[in-house]
């Protein structure tokens, strides 16, 4: 919790407003048990938005009453009451032709265009709230390839190809994908 406070009063310092206020006060209330909670949601939250909701790796790795829990403390939607949740993936023109990106802490896993025509690609998921992504830009968390390859098998029959490859970031919010191989 110390380092929490000790990223968030650091990225205000910087740049006032870093963190809304609705963050601030959630910060304020969470518990240890929270925290630890949220840092297991981040190595599952592909590009800080949202979870794959059909994981059995991530259902291994927080149970469904931990999922409710997040949901009841307002970090994910669509968890109860809801059918059918999904999040878009949009396919951009890239120079290395047309792709979907789905990025997930330092890894990236890249989905080439089967057909023209394809805008995007959908995945059943768990959104998450603005407080949560904000929450997830301090957590230390390591990427779950296990995930990652269930995400891009679920994904697999829509696309051409998937690759997988390290994110680097060359300046704030612009990146480039590097050691880039099949899955």
């Amino acid at each position: 919790m110390q380092r929490l406070w000790a990223r968030v009063l650091k990225g205000q310092a910087a740049v006032s407003g870093s963190y809304s206020i609705h963050t601030l006060e959630f910060l304020s209330r969470m518990s240890r048990d929270d925290a630890e909670l949220l840092a297991k949601l981040g190595c599952f939250a592909l590009d800080n938005a949202c979870v794959y909701s059909g994981s059995k790796v991530l259902e291994a790795a927080l149970t469904f009453d931990h999922i409710l829990y997040l949901a009841d403390l307002g970090l994910l939607s669509g968890v109860a009451g809801y059918v059918g949740l999904t999040w878009n993936v949009k396919f951009q023109d890239r120079p290395q032709g047309r792709i979907a990106m789905i990025r997930l802490k330092g890894k990236c896993l890249v989905f080439e265009v089967k057909d023209t025509e394809q805008k995007d690609l959908n995945l059943p998921s768990y959104p998450m709230s603005v407080v949560a992504r904000e929450l997830l830009t301090l957590a230390e968390c390591e990427p779950n390839l296990e995930y990652l390859k269930e995400v891009a098998d679920v994904l697999r029959d829509k696309v051409k190809s998937v690759g997988i490859g390290d994110l680097v970031m060359t300046k704030p919010k612009e990146f480039v994908v590097k050691g880039l191989r099949p899955l």
